[in-house]
């Protein structure tokens, strides 16, 4: 079987209640040639999709039930019995992650990764490849990851990366911020050379990792 007709047989749905990285898994995911066939932040929902779309793997954010998410990778499991959970625990605690785990999940990513990276656990998911638990490679060095944004960059920098979180490009954030445009591209230049980030994707996930909220108006 060649990798596309593998990949061609995913039927997937995504419970994430932040939109941004909610739809930067499913274009990755399309791009991959997986299907997406539902994807919401509501837990109930979620539960219904999973009887009426019938995927064969579903990705699940942790804090999106906390501490009742192995509760919610049983009932998915008792409505599609066969069904492959991964679950998105950053942060969550090791006691957590055995807990889903035990519950049924066949691999818990224990931090934020690149959504290009989730596309090969869920390839490897579907034949039934995957290592548990799973813990991919960060997208982000060491130095972002681990100290505070604001220790990092500057003030107009950290209002730059906020507007970047919710997807505004460098025009509307000149906008917004009454600054020319030019100003915004040498914001962001420094923004990628300080974290060594290469886009703005990687920008805005690293924003919601790190809880940076999204300015009023954005």
């Amino acid at each position: 079987m060649t990798r596309s007709s593998v990949a061609a047989s995913v039927r997937l749905a995504i419970l994430e209640n932040r939109l941004l990285l909610r739809e930067s898994l499913a274009w990755a995911f399309e791009h991959s040639d997986i299907r997406v066939v539902a994807q919401t932040g509501d837990p109930r929902v979620f539960l219904r999709a999973i009887r009426r779309t019938r995927p064969n793997i579903v990705i699940v954010e942790f804090f999106v039930c906390g501490k009742d998410t192995p509760r919610l990778i049983e009932d998915a499991l008792r409505i599609r019995p066969k069904l492959k959970s991964i679950v998105l625990a950053s942060g969550s605690g090791p006691r957590l992650i055995q807990q889903c785990m035990k519950a049924g999940a066949v691999g818990c990513i224990d931090r934020l990764t690149c959504p290009f990276e989730i596309v090969g656990l869920i390839h490897a998911a579907n034949q039934e490849m995957l290592p548990i638990p799973v813990q991919p490679r960060a997208i982000f060095p060491s130095t972002a990851v681990s100290g505070s944004l604001s220790d990092v960059l500057s003030k107009r920098e950290l209002e730059v990366l906020q507007y970047i979180a919710v997807g505004a490009d460098n025009l509307k954030i000149a906008a917004h911020l009454m600054i020319s445009e030019r100003t915004v591209k040498a914001h962001v230049h420094a923004i990628y050379q300080k974290l060594g980030i290469e886009n703005r994707t990687q920008l805005a996930l690293l924003a919601l990792q790190k809880g940076i909220p999204p300015l009023a108006g954005a």
